[in-house]
């Protein structure tokens, strides 16, 4: 058998356990919206991009708010990827807008209902995306962040995955909801001033920080 097969039906796998573990913890207050909000707009879900990413029936393409699912490659990113498909593909949605409601490359920035599954939540509650967040659009981090801690609590998905090496404490910018190792780059310019520190990777996570990309904390 081949590796790419081996790896197709490993994730297959998972899927399907990931899929089973949504319909058992369907009453989870943390996971499921018992009333879906009024929608700023519906769709259909045409195509899924990635696990965070997907295409729409009218060709509009659509961001979830507060979502960071790894990026192709990474552990746990064509599973992000194949469970999104699996719940939402073909799917009529509700899309409820924040403050911010398009990208920078012109795509809907929203949070996805389907029925009364309030989906950036699911999927971060199943450990498949970090809280990926920014002031602007804020409206349900609580409830993400809630649903990140339950994930890390159960060492699930990307959470169940070797912990990076521990700095003695981490760092983040004023306003800003990213934290990072002390010498990275994209911090060095930071007035100290406006710098704060985190004592460990766990009481930044418990703030609704996600790491930063470039020195991957």
């Amino acid at each position: 058998m081949k590796v790419r097969e081996i790896k197709s039906i490993t994730a297959s796998i998972l899927i399907l356990a990931l899929i089973s573990t949504n319909v058992a913890f369907a009453g989870a207050p943390q996971l499921v919206s018992r009333k879906a909000p009024a929608s700023d707009t519906d769709g259909i879900v045409a195509r899924v991009l990635d696990g965070d990413t997907f295409v729409l029936s009218d060709n509009r393409r659509l961001r979830l708010i507060g979502v960071d699912t790894p990026e192709r490659g990474e552990p746990y990113a064509d599973i992000a990827r194949e469970f999104a498909d699996s719940v939402l593909t073909g799917k009529s949605v509700k899309i409820e807008n924040d403050r911010m409601r398009l990208d920078r490359y012109d795509r809907i920035l929203g949070y996805v209902f389907v029925d009364t599954v309030f989906f950036n939540e699911l999927l971060i509650g199943r450990g498949l995306a970090h809280v990926y967040l920014f002031k602007e659009n804020k409206r349900y981090s609580k409830r993400l962040i809630r649903a990140q801690s339950e994930a890390r609590r159960r060492k699930i998905g990307i959470w169940s995955l070797p912990t990076p090496v521990d700095e003695k404490y981490y760092v983040s910018a004023g306003g800003s909801y990213r934290f990072h190792r002390p010498l990275c780059t994209l911090i060095k310019h930071i007035n100290p001033r406006k710098a704060k520190k985190h004592k460990d990777r766990d009481s930044a996570l418990e703030q609704g920080l996600s790491p930063c990309r470039e020195c991957r904390p």
